[in-house]
């Protein structure tokens, strides 16, 4: 390694620059020599700062050190291995050696740094190798890492970078590799011909052994937290980007610039705190950790007739990222599987020509889900993707399987496709935990049946979309029977069906969120409830305008509901209350209900099976319309009073069963405009008294 000066290198200050060294004037021994005649070159650099240099206390300066070598051509026959006779570090440097082999017709010399036994030169380019495996100096290069190259018709040597690349620091402790990749395949390192351009700058011409990965290995102990490091790179334009894989510290986790960029010829982009925020799972890949000894995991390819047509290749890692192994292409997944113990660890990545997986994942036991699932779909360059571009993305990744906690797995889309998350932990009875669900604006069913059937999960996930989509939570907690605890649903315009039984049967919510909204749609609070046997708390329903069947069914069945939400609502919708607390047998208050303009069926069953309510809502309305009183107090056992204004005439039409089977005697309540006189029950239950409001 390079010896330091004063205060040794000091950390570089953005991108390198090029500098002006001292001046040189020709060789008055120019031309060939004879083979093995001792020869002495002078050497400056042109650029800053090279390998061969220490890195002074302005920051930019840079000298050559001592014991140096160089590789020296003439023409395309000879060459030989010339060392530095210098005591110090100086600006410039002279080297001697000798030369072997034919003269040839050549006119120029090539000079290499650092000697490579293996370089050749063939007059106009001089082949070299771009090392895959370098070592990390906190502040600098190591030695011998950074190639230079001149050309000279004398014996006056001016150097100049062959390469550029990045400049990065860390701030986890424990870091012990750094590997860069290019997304695209191009090449980052390895065997390559580089000749001189008009400017006599180096350009590399031919890549004769590309490899596009390039690890640099900290010093013992792990990269400095704060320091430079340095990673040397060919020049060229990568079109998908660069990834950057860090290992140690907390495992693997990768950095990735998933975009086009340019690495130019003596320049070092600045990754300044490069792990800055990637431990966290986002920037991690999508990972099974087993809880049990042999635990399969496994893949079925969904064959549904809506799934796109998928292509692309997969991979997988044992080591959370740090080296991978083909699994082949897309189609190739459904005959791998592989078999966990305790502790034990599964990634999984895959570059796919649409954002979705089309294959479901089977794990038969105990397990946690952690990591970016969008890996799974869009390579290295998961940490970037925020969009679901096709439907059904991930479209039942874990049913029915043994997965047991995803609170660590992220799905940072915010851009969702059409049913991108359907049934997508439907039947995990063992799931404890779930993923955050940041998006705020949603899709198409994106969420309908998600977690349906996970009866183990007493806490949802928060839901923060304030722009709904049609059924965009439908079930999404179907049957969660251990569910608590449910998120706040902010949003105050609703969409079709968008929370159409969202917690239907889920027998141990206790309460209902707040549920703001005032504009709502067609089936928008459908079953939403349904089954909730303990749910006991219902919050404010503020609509004062209804849609068809946005209340239908919402709170049927929750069987230990004493008291309903106000409804003020006045304008209604056809099927607007039909079976809103149909059963709901331990309700003994019910709301009022002011609208005075009815819809068809607007009440249908709204209250049958309250066996526990003894006295009904005042019914202001004088018209009666097509089914709006069917079966609305049916079976309300103990129900003993009913004030009723209309005029019309009560029949099956209107008023089927609305009091059959309601207690024997009690008191209702008629308009004095009212003329009809109708008993039974479709009109008034026999034994009951009438009164004249």
């Amino acid at each position: 390694m390079m010896k330091r000066m004063k205060t040794n290198r000091i950390a570089l200050a953005g991108a390198i620059a090029c500098m002006a060294l001292a001046a040189c004037t020709r060789d008055p021994l120019q031309g060939p020599v004879a083979p093995g005649t001792e020869m002495v070159f002078t050497a400056t650099l042109s650029e800053g700062p090279g390998t061969k240099t220490v890195l002074q206390d302005d920051g930019a300066t840079v000298y050559w050190t001592k014991d140096e070598d160089i590789k020296v051509f003439f023409g395309n026959s000879m060459s030989g291995q010339f060392h530095s006779t210098n005591a110090d570090a100086s600006l410039t440097a002279t080297f001697s050696g000798s030369l072997s082999g034919n003269p040839g017709s050549g006119t120029d010399y090539w000079a290499l740094y650092p000697y490579d036994p293996e370089a050749v030169c063939d007059g106009s380019s001089v082949t070299m190798t771009i090392p895959v495996a370098q070592q990390g100096v906190a502040g600098t290069f190591a030695d011998k890492m950074f190639p230079l190259l001149a050309r000279s018709s004398d014996r006056n040597l001016a150097f100049y970078n062959v390469c550029g690349g990045a400049r990065f620091s860390v701030t986890e402790e424990g870091i012990t590799s750094a590997t860069f990749r290019s997304v695209g395949g191009e090449a980052l390192a390895g065997q390559v011909k580089v000749g001189m351009d008009s400017d006599g700058k180096p350009v590399v011409q031919e890549i004769l052994d590309g490899v596009s990965e390039v690890t640099v290995t900290a010093p013992e102990g792990g990269f400095v937290v704060g320091q430079d490091y340095f990673a040397v790179l060919l020049p060229g334009t990568y079109g998908r980007g660069i990834s950057l894989t860090l290992a140690g510290g907390e495992g693997s986790t990768t950095w990735s610039l998933a975009r086009e960029m340019t690495i130019h010829r003596s320049k070092f982009g600045q990754l300044d705190r490069v792990d800055n925020g990637l431990w966290d799972e986002t920037h991690k890949y999508f990972t099974i950790t087993s809880q049990a000894d042999g635990n399969t995991i496994s893949f079925a390819e969904l064959n549904y007739e809506t799934v796109p047509t998928v292509s692309g290749n997969f991979w997988y890692s044992l080591d959370q990222g740090a080296t991978w192994t083909s699994i082949g292409s897309w189609s190739n997944l459904k005959y791998f599987s592989y078999t966990l113990n305790d502790g034990e660890t599964l990634s999984l990545k895959g570059e796919l020509d649409k954002t979705c997986f089309g294959y479901k994942i089977g794990i038969s036991k105990a397990a946690v889900v952690s990591g970016n699932i969008m890996s799974l779909v869009s390579g290295d360059g998961f940490a970037d993707a925020t969009e679901l571009d096709s439907e059904r993305a991930f479209f039942e990744l874990f049913s029915s399987s043994a997965v047991k906690e995803a609170s660590e797995l992220v799905l940072p889309a915010t851009t969702l496709a059409s049913k991108c998350y359907v049934q997508m932990f439907m039947g995990c009875a063992s799931l404890t935990s779930a993923p955050t669900l940041p998006a705020t604006t949603l899709a198409e069913n994106c969420y309908e049946s998600m977690f349906a059937h996970c009866t183990s999960l007493t806490n949802g996930p928060e839901l923060p979309a304030t722009t709904l989509a049609v059924e965009c939570y439908r079930g999404t907690f179907y049957r969660c029977s251990s569910l608590t605890n449910t998120p706040a649903l902010p949003a105050t315009s609703l969409v079709e069906g968008c929370y159409r039984s969202m917690f239907q049967d889920c027998t141990s919510l206790t309460s209902a969120p707040m549920l703001p909204a005032t504009n709502l749609a067609e089936l928008c609070y459908g079953l939403m409830f349904k089954g909730c046997t303990s749910l006991t708390n219902v919050q404010e329903l503020p609509a004062t305008s209804l849609a068809v069947e946005c209340y239908s069914d919402m709170f049927s069945g929750c069987t230990s509901l004493t008291g309903a939400p106000e409804l003020p609502a006045t304008t209604l919708a056809n099927w607007c209350y039909a079976g809103m607390f149909e059963g709901c047998t331990s309700l003994m208050t019910a709301p009022a209900l002011p609208a005075t303009t009815l819809a068809e069926n607007c009440y249908y069953g709204m209250f049958s099976g309250c066996t526990s309510l003894t006295s009904g809502p005042e019914l202001p309305a004088t018209s009666l319309v097509d089914g709006c009183y069917r079966f609305l107090f049916m079976d309300c056992k103990d129900l003993s009073y009913v004030r009723a204004l209309f005029t019309t005439a009560p029949s099956a039409d209107y008023t089927k069963n609305w009091l059959a089977g309601v207690a024997e005697t009690g008191t209702f309540v008629k308009s004095a405009d009212a003329t009809w006189d109708v008993v039974g029950p479709d009109g008034v239950p026999e034994g009951w008294t009438v009164q004249t409001d």
